[in-house]
């Protein structure tokens, strides 16, 4: 990429500097070129005619080259951001879907307690803390 951008400065600096030259010596008043005295002008005028396109041409470019990076970068952002939303999203489904699971396990360990309560067993803590422990959340216990 930047060798094209080097050709096309070199195809490009001689007409620049010509078209920047005459821009110069009409500004001074001699832009007729066919009169003798306005060409040794012109011709004085070239050096300084080179020099203005030589920094007109790196302004241009560096500015484009900043828009274009700045546009890069918020084109960058703006992936990383959509990247980031998406994990977020499924991270918290999944804390959705653990939240969820501990309540049901949560639902169905009262669920047996009071089954337990209704038949008028009651068993010492210990059974219910190996129940809890044991419970998988799905209505069976694990032996």
């Amino acid at each position: 990429m930047e060798e094209r951008w080097l050709r096309l400065h070199l195809a490009f600096a001689p007409f620049g500097t010509l078209l920047v030259t005459w821009l110069l010596s009409v500004a001074v008043g001699a832009g007729q070129w066919g009169v003798r005295e306005n060409l040794a002008l012109a011709g004085q005028l070239m050096p300084m005619g080179a020099t203005c396109y030589a920094a007109a041409v790196v302004a241009i470019e560096r500015a484009v080259r900043m828009f274009w990076a700045l546009a890069q970068r918020e084109k960058d952002r703006k992936k990383w951001r959509e990247e980031a939303l998406k994990e977020g999203r499924e991270q918290g489904r999944e804390q959705g879907r653990e939240q969820g699971r501990e309540q049901g396990r949560e639902y169905e360990r009262a669920r047996i307690e009071r089954q337990l309560a209704e038949r008028g067993i009651e068993l010492p803590p210990e059974a219910i803390e190996i129940i809890k422990a044991s419970h998988n959340g799905d209505g069976d216990v694990k032996e």
